[in-house]
C-alpha cells in the first residue's frame, strides 16, 4: 500500500520523512534502522543529513550498512598461533574454510590432518600435534603417529585454506621446549 507523497518544494531529510504524519507506517522501520546504526555516530550523521528522494533513501542506507558489514567481515584475518608449551598446540581463528593443517620440516610434511566436512579455522579452534580430532582424518603419516620433534630443527605449522593465502607459524625446539623460530 502506497501513500501519497507530501507536497514539498525541497526534498525531505530523514527526520522529516520518518516523523511526518503521512509516513507513520515507516515508524517501525525507523526503529529498526536506528537499532542497526546503534552507536555509530558516523552512520547516524549520514542518515540524518542525507537529503535524497525518499524512494532511494532506505535502499541506499541498507547498502551503506551492508558495505560496513562486509568491511568488518573482510577485515577479520585468518590466524594461526603456536603455544610455547609441549605438546605442540596450534590455535586457529577466522571464518576461512580449512583445506588441511600440517606440520613440516625443511624435508617436507611430517603430519597433516584434513577436515572430513567443511570447517572454519575457528571451528577447529585448537589442534594438538599428534592428536587427530574426530572431525578430521590424518593423511600424513598414514596409520601411525607423527615423528617426535628434533632438537634445533625449524618447523612450520600451516593452515591451508580455500580462496585465501595459507597462514603459517614457524618454531624450533631448544632444550626440549617450543620456541618461535628466528
Amino acid at each position: 500500500m502506497h501513500s501519497k507523497p507530501m507536497a514539498r518544494s525541497a526534498p525531505l531529510n530523514c527526520d522529516d520523512y520518518f516523523s511526518s504524519g503521512d509516513y507513520k507506517h515507516h515508524t517501525r522501520k525507523r526503529v529498526e534502522l536506528s537499532e542497526m546504526v546503534g552507536g555509530n555516530d558516523v552512520m547516524r550523521g549520514m542518515l540524518k543529513n542525507l537529503r535524497l528522494n525518499r524512494s532511494i533513501r532506505i535502499p541506499l542506507f541498507v547498502l551503506l550498512l551492508g558495505l560496513v558489514g562486509i568491511g568488518s567481515v573482510a577485515c577479520s584475518r585468518a590466524t594461526l598461533t603456536i603455544e610455547q608449551k609441549t605438546p605442540l598446540t596450534i590455535n586457529l581463528s577466522g571464518y576461512e574454510t580449512v583445506q588441511f593443517i600440517q606440520v613440516a620440516s625443511q624435508d617436507g610434511a611430517i603430519w597433516r590432518i584434513s577436515p572430513k566436512e567443511p570447517q572454519s579455522l575457528s571451528d577447529m579452534h585448537r589442534i594438538v600435534y599428534g592428536e587427530v580430532p574426530v572431525s578430521c582424518w590424518q593423511t600424513i603419516p598414514k596409520n601411525e603417529p607423527p615423528p617426535p620433534f628434533r632438537e634445533g630443527v625449524t618447523y612450520s605449522a600451516t593452515a591451508v585454506i580455500f580462496d585465501s593465502a595459507p597462514v603459517t607459524a614457524r618454531f624450533t625446539i631448544r632444550d626440549g621446549k617450543i620456541e618461535p623460530a628466528r
